[in-house]
C-alpha cells in the first residue's frame, strides 16, 4: 500500500482534477494521487497533447504531472501550462528519490508537490526515505549535519508552502530583507542554488515533510 504527501500551498476544495505520468504510469499511480483530492473526478491524460487539450476542455481544479527526469518532457509540459494559464493549480508528482525532477517542476511553475512514498520489497516507508523501482543501490544522502536555526527552518517551510519572500515576511513580522538574508544563509548550508532547489533539498534532508 502507498501513502501520499503532499507539499505545497493548502489547495481549496477540488470537484476535477486531471493526471499525466510521462512515462505512462498514470493508472498505476492515480488510486495513489486521489487520495489527496478526495471526491474529485480524475481524469487520465494518454500524453502531453491529451494533457493539455484535456485542460482546455474541462477546466480542471488542480493538474497533477507527474515528473521522473529534470529535463524530461513533463517539466516542458508544466512551462506550456503555466504559459497558456499562469494560475493553473499545477502540482508535481514524484518521490524523495527524485529531487532534481522536482526542483526543476516548481522552476516550471509548479506550484507544489505530491510525494509518493510505498513500502514493501522496494521501498520503504516512514522515517525512510522511499526508494523507487530502479534505485541503482548507490547510497541514499542523508540529513546534514547542519546548524540550521529555527527562523532558517520557518522560512524553509514557507519556501516549502508557495508563498513568497514578502509573504514570509508578514508571517513572520520581519522584513522581506531579514527573510532574503536568512534564505542566503540557508541556501549556502544546504548546498542549494535556488529557491526551488532549497524545497527539494530540505525534503531530501527530511528537514520538511
Amino acid at each position: 500500500m502507498s501513502n501520499v504527501a503532499t507539499v505545497g500551498p493548502r489547495w481549496r476544495p477540488v470537484d476535477r482534477a486531471l493526471l499525466w505520468d510521462e512515462s505512462g504510469l498514470a493508472k498505476s499511480i492515480a488510486q495513489i494521487v486521489a487520495k489527496s483530492v478526495p471526491g474529485a473526478c480524475l481524469d487520465l491524460a494518454e500524453d502531453a497533447d491529451d494533457l493539455l487539450e484535456l485542460f482546455v476542455a474541462r477546466a480542471p481544479d488542480i493538474v497533477f504531472v507527474a515528473v521522473r527526469n529534470p529535463a524530461g518532457p513533463a517539466i516542458a509540459v508544466i512551462e506550456r501550462l503555466h504559459r497558456v494559464c499562469p494560475s493553473a493549480r499545477v502540482v508535481a508528482v514524484g518521490t524523495r528519490m527524485d529531487p532534481a525532477a522536482l526542483s526543476a517542476a516548481i522552476a516550471a511553475g509548479a506550484r507544489g508537490f505530491v510525494i509518493l512514498e510505498q513500502n514493501g520489497d522496494t521501498a520503504l516507508n516512514g522515517s525512510s526515505r522511499s526508494r523507487r523501482t530502479g534505485w541503482d543501490g548507490r547510497p541514499i544522502e542523508h540529513r546534514p549535519s547542519l546548524a540550521v536555526t529555527d527562523r532558517e527552518l520557518q522560512i524553509l517551510r514557507g519556501m516549502t508552502d508557495g508563498f513568497s519572500n514578502l509573504e514570509i515576511a508578514k508571517q513572520l513580522f520581519v522584513s522581506e530583507d531579514t527573510v532574503k538574508t536568512h534564505a542566503r544563509r540557508l541556501f549556502r548550508k544546504l548546498g542549494a542554488n535556488d529557491r526551488a532547489h532549497a524545497v527539494a533539498l530540505g525534503m531530501r534532508f527530511e528537514l520538511v515533510a
